[in-house]
């Protein structure tokens, strides 16, 4: 079913001061996982090695990549010193992606979802009011807006919003569809919001 972006995105329709405190680092351990996920992510955290840990191999080998893709996912991850992380990140992405399958597609096309503080950004795009439908499209539709990144202007984008006088579900539904305003300056938010707010569109939800 499609998902109407607008004509919430209308600053004169939203509710001033409606958007409830959230935190803008959450607390990962309430992080979905998945059951071997969750028990490897137990085990420790172990400063940066020079291969991956027993427990990040198995969590890459569960996505089922071909060793060609295994070794270039790697590869990623050891350069960036990621993989204290990388069995949450990866739970994260299969539940947020719907499937194995789907979380696979992501890694191969962009290995650096694994080293991004994915389970950090999926909270705090849940905490913001987005459901588990509007993190897919993020994650399928414009990943790099969580590559480039950062929580910390993201979270001052959200002040923005508020600003703005938009409520949970306006400034949501914006986010869920143009995700790269989180880090943008109010000037920027401004400008899109009056822009999307003289049009009705309606979005069609996508997966992975």
């Amino acid at each position: 079913m499609p998902l109407l972006l607008s004509p919430l995105l209308r600053p004169a329709l939203c509710r001033p001061g409606a958007l409830k405190p959230i935190r803008l680092f959450p607390n990962s351990s309430n992080c979905p996982r998945i059951s071997l996920h969750h028990r490897n992510a137990q085990q420790g955290r172990p400063g940066s090695l020079a291969s991956l840990r027993a427990t990040a191999r198995d969590a890459l080998s569960e996505l089922g990549l071909s060793a060609e893709q295994h070794a270039a996912v790697e590869e990623v991850v050891r350069a960036t010193s990621a993989d204290s992380d990388l069995v949450q990140s990866v739970s994260t992405l299969v539940f947020y992606a719907g499937s194995v399958s789907a979380a696979r597609a992501l890694v191969v096309r962009h290995p650096s979802l694994l080293c991004c503080q994915l389970p950090s950004w999926t909270e705090f795009l849940t905490a913001f009011g987005l459901n588990k439908a509007q993190v897919q499209h993020v994650l399928c539709q414009t990943p790099e807006a969580l590559l480039q990144g950062d929580l910390v202007k993201a979270g001052e984008s959200i002040l923005a919003f508020r600003r703005l006088g938009m409520d949970e579900r306006a400034a949501s539904q914006l986010v869920t569809y143009y995700p790269q305003l989180l880090g943008k300056s109010d000037e920027d938010i401004r400008a899109t919001v009056n822009l999307l707010g003289r049009f009705q569109q309606g979005v069609e939800s996508s997966s992975c």
